[in-house]
């Protein structure tokens, strides 16, 4: 922790104290790791040893931060252990009979987010509704955001509930992706060495006859290039690239357009490269002719696969049909963002998403990490600001921004982000209150995961303070105006916090 924690100097606490009254804790405990321990006994030291790491865990600030101990338990099977996790939210207790009982601090009263976008949705014009779901690592369907747009509103207004911060992996669209590259390129060329495996009495011959082949499907993908169909693909890709506008449906129907034309090129390089490697079969090896020629199918090949992904990544595009889109010729005027229930995910999405929201650079926070091993070896705090995006808005619109203790991470900074901007209301519960940056496993001093035999330590990469000069950590951003449901509320299916978003948003200009 001494390496990588970065709340030390915050939280006011003498930690060698802390070490030094648990140590003793600790070695009280006898049977730890001793296989031949009664294995009550044993149970009973695992569970004090809990109630002691949940103490422990109670006092850290960090709400990312987390560990989790393996306990080897005497006379189970090879490599048999009990494994438990604590972190700042777990509370144990230690019953009479020596039995453990867990449980996860629990915030005010929150509402359901698949209740809360059932509610949501029932007020949307007709035809406006757009989802998005995606498959985890574990193959389980998640919801990645449900937008419409809401009826009965002075101005156009949309409703975004977003679920997980996962849209640069599941919804924004690449320029490579959605416009592959099909310019035509020589695979063969005078002078290489793909000819190496040809015997030098038949090398001449075969090397003019396959450069024939390459030269023909040179040409062919030229006229494909020149060809009505694919100029009205470049057209959109022109402006999606200088604008930022996205029309999926006609995008698809023209890529569509441009399928039988590909089809024709490939469908006549495979029959000529067929017949070449027929012509070729009994004057070389089969595999010499294999690496050789299978150059020319790869490519035609791939060219057939990203036609047929183009195809697949342009059928969903709700949030550009509905958002990016209207946010960029201004038809949306207003914008409610339902953070409640989601608990962060890719920093990515900041500038593929936050960013569209910045109007101008505004100072938002500031940014620790360790700068050695040292317990208070820390950089100076360094200022952050937002940024604009190029296809983002140009003036500030009315934004309302729903939260709860459930809003964690990059939930939080994207309030903290957009409250620096003009015309920007925040309406529920205060967030989570984890604020601390996260960075891949190994790219931060040693990595954020910190471990031995027994213990793993997981520790963020960065402190947080707002441009205030506060840590939220532990505490979370605060709504300007706070509310929060009731259990009458949940058992009547009401939703005040949204409610409230609607009347207020439909009141700002």
């Amino acid at each position: 922790m001494d390496r990588n924690y970065n709340y030390f100097s915050e939280e006011n606490i003498d930690w060698s104290d802390i070490y030094a009254k648990y140590n003793d804790k600790f070695r009280d405990l006898k049977t730890f790791n001793d296989e031949n321990a009664d294995r009550s006994l044993a149970m009973k030291e695992i569970n004090l040893a809990s109630k002691y790491f949940s103490d422990i865990s109670s006092k850290i600030l960090d709400n990312h931060f987390f560990f989790l101990v393996e306990f080897p338990f005497p006379q189970m099977k090879k490599g048999g252990k009990i494994i438990r996790i604590f972190n700042g939210d777990t509370n144990t207790a230690i019953d009479v009979d020596g039995s453990y009982d867990q449980t996860f601090t629990k915030g005010n009263i929150r509402i359901d987010k698949k209740k809360a976008i059932e509610g949501a949705s029932r007020l949307f014009i007709d035809g406006t509704l757009k989802r998005k779901s995606f498959k985890d690592k574990e193959g389980n369907l998640e919801s990645l955001y449900t937008l419409g747009m809401l009826k009965d509103m002075r101005d156009n207004t949309l409703y975004f509930g977003f679920d997980i911060f996962q849209l640069s992996k599941h919804a924004i669209k690449y320029s490579d992706k959605i416009f592959p590259n099909f310019s035509p390129k020589r695979v063969y060329l005078t002078g290489s060495d793909y000819f190496g495996h040809v015997p030098d009495s038949i090398e001449n011959e075969f090397k003019t006859g396959l450069e024939k082949i390459d030269y023909f499907m040179y040409n062919a993908m030229s006229g494909l290039i020149d060809s009505k169909e694919y100029k009205d693909v470049l057209n959109h890709k022109n402006l999606f690239l200088t604008k930022g506008i996205l029309d999926c449906s006609s995008l698809k129907r023209d890529w569509t357009l441009v399928g039988p034309l590909l089809v024709r090129v490939v469908a006549q390089v495979y029959f000529k490269l067929q017949s070449y490697k027929e012509q070729y079969k009994n004057k070389m090896s089969s595999s010499s002719l294999k690496k050789i020629v299978g150059k020319l199918e790869k490519k035609v090949t791939q060219m057939l696969s990203s036609h047929g992904e183009t195809l697949k990544e342009l059928s969903d595009c709700g949030i550009y049909d509905m958002f990016f889109n209207k946010l960029i010729d201004g038809s949306m005027k207003k914008i409610i963002i339902d953070l409640r229930g989601n608990g962060g995910g890719l920093a990515l999405d900041r500038l593929n998403f936050v960013d569209r929201l910045i109007s101008k650079r505004s100072l938002y926070g500031y940014e620790r990490t360790k700068e050695g091993n040292g317990r208070f070896n820390y950089t100076p705090w360094i200022p952050v600001y937002t940024k604009t995006h190029p296809h983002g808005l140009k003036s500030p619109i009315p934004i309302v921004i729903l939260i709860d203790k459930g809003s964690g991470s990059m939930s939080e900074i994207t309030t903290v982000m957009l409250k620096t901007q003009d015309k920007v209301k925040v309406i529920g519960d205060y967030s989570n209150g984890a604020f601390a940056g996260l960075t891949g496993q190994y790219e931060f001093n040693g990595g954020l995961r910190a471990s031995n035999e027994y213990l793993l330590f997981y520790m963020p990469a960065m402190a947080f303070k707002d441009r205030n000069h506060k840590i939220l950590e532990g505490i979370g951003a605060k709504p300007d105006i706070l509310i929060i449901p009731t259990e009458d509320d949940i058992l009547n299916g009401r939703d005040p916090a949204l409610e409230k978003a609607i009347e207020e948003i439909d009141k700002m200009d």
